[in-house]
């Protein structure tokens, strides 16, 4: 066995790497192994799904899943106020709905909730799911998917930029700041159709529903937006 693991953080996703870099664990599983340690990867048909990375403690080639990061993103909208939309303080540059990547062991639910309050400050009500977002090149980062949420604020009133964002605003959503990143752009649009009665929201999940977060946080369906 080797002694304590070295966290390494990956665009925003935790993976431990073994300290004599002999394997990689992540959420407990073997995922790949270290060719400086005489280790290779058991099943051929894996290297299709995965990218190789260099092991922070031995510099060997580490292979581990190619898979895309989930993040969530939060259309906070007040009928009077409009759609909250920030200035992003990092790369890529530009202007963007609130949101960010999901932490191990959090429900998607509980990531919107957290982003929201974390880049502007705002407790929200979740009211129902825009989409999901995945075009493999929407995130000139790495690829990504996004679960888009819609939700209420429950103190409009004290909108202020804060962690990743560096300034937060109420927008009309049908003239939007430019540029807008990734495809929040496209979101918009999709967001004023819902408004104009041409596309509905998907529902929460029941089962978050039934948590103490969701009895707190979410709205039932049917009562969620309204223009």
């Amino acid at each position: 066995m080797s002694a304590t693991a070295l966290r390494k953080n990956c665009a925003g996703v935790f993976r431990e790497w073994c300290v004599n870099g002999t394997k990689s664990i992540f959420a407990g599983h073997k995922l790949a192994s270290c060719t400086a340690s005489g280790h290779t990867c058991p099943d051929p048909k894996e290297a299709t799904v995965k990218k190789n990375l260099i092991c922070p403690s031995c510099g060997g080639t580490i292979s581990v899943y190619a898979n895309p990061l989930p993040t969530v993103d939060i259309l906070i909208h007040e009928p009077d106020r409009g759609v909250v939309i920030i200035a992003r303080r990092n790369p890529p540059l530009g202007f963007a709905l609130p949101g960010g990547f999901v932490d191990e062991g959090e429900w998607l639910e509980h990531a919107a909730l957290r982003e929201a309050m974390e880049e502007t400050s705002l407790s929200v009500q979740l009211t129902g799911i825009l989409g999901v977002y995945s075009r493999p090149d929407r995130d000139p980062r790495s690829h990504t998917l996004t679960t888009v949420f819609t939700a209420r604020a429950r103190n409009p009133q004290d909108l202020q930029a804060s962690d990743d964002a560096l300034a937060a605003s109420w927008y009309n959503p049908a003239t939007p700041p430019e540029p807008m990143c990734f495809d929040h752009g496209q979101m918009l649009k999709d967001f004023v159709a819902v408004l104009e009665g041409r596309r509905a929201l998907g529902a929460l999940s029941t089962e978050w529903l039934r948590t103490q977060e969701g009895r707190e946080y979410g709205a039932p369906a049917g009562t969620g937006v309204s223009s």
